[in-house]
C-alpha cells in the first residue's frame, strides 16, 4: 500500500533546493551591508512563497484514502432500518460518522466498542468491530 502522504514531500524539497540556490545572494550581501537586509528578506519571501505555491497545488486526499483503515468508536448503537439496513453512528478522531455494518456484526456494535472502517460510500462509513468477541 502506497503512503497518500508521500505526495507532500516533493515539493518541500524543491522550495528546499530553490532557496538553498538563492543562499550564495547572502553571501553577497554580506559584502555590502545595507544591501544585506534588503536581500535577506527577499530571500526568506521567496522561500515562504514558492514552499505554499507548492503545498497548495498538492491534490487533497480522497475521503476513501483517508477514511479506510482508520480505527474508532460506537458512538450509538447499530439499529436495522426499514431497508434492513444496519446503522449507527461511530466517532472516528473528533468527527462522527454514520456508518453501515454487515449483519453479522451490527448485534455486537454497541456503544464504546472499537472499530475499523473497510469502506466509504459517499458520506457513510462501512465497519466491522476490532475484535470478534461475542
Amino acid at each position: 500500500m502506497t503512503d497518500p502522504l508521500a505526495k507532500r514531500k516533493k515539493p518541500r524539497v524543491v522550495s528546499a533546493i530553490v532557496l538553498g540556490a538563492l543562499l550564495p545572494l547572502l553571501a553577497l550581501a554580506v559584502l555590502w551591508p545595507h544591501v544585506g537586509v534588503v536581500t535577506a528578506v527577499l530571500v526568506f519571501v521567496a522561500g515562504a512563497l514558492l514552499a505554499f505555491v507548492a503545498d497548495s497545488r498538492l491534490q487533497a486526499l480522497t475521503p476513501r484514502e483517508e477514511m479506510v483503515g482508520r480505527e474508532g468508536v460506537v458512538a450509538y448503537p447499530f439499529r436495522q432500518d426499514a431497508n434492513g439496513v444496519y446503522l449507527g453512528n461511530v466517532q472516528i478522531g473528533t468527527e462522527s460518522w454514520t456508518a453501515t455494518a454487515a449483519e453479522a456484526d451490527a448485534p455486537g456494535l454497541t456503544a464504546g466498542r472499537r472499530i475499523r472502517v473497510t469502506d466509504i460510500e459517499g458520506l457513510v462509513l462501512r465497519v466491522r468491530p476490532l475484535d470478534r468477541r461475542g
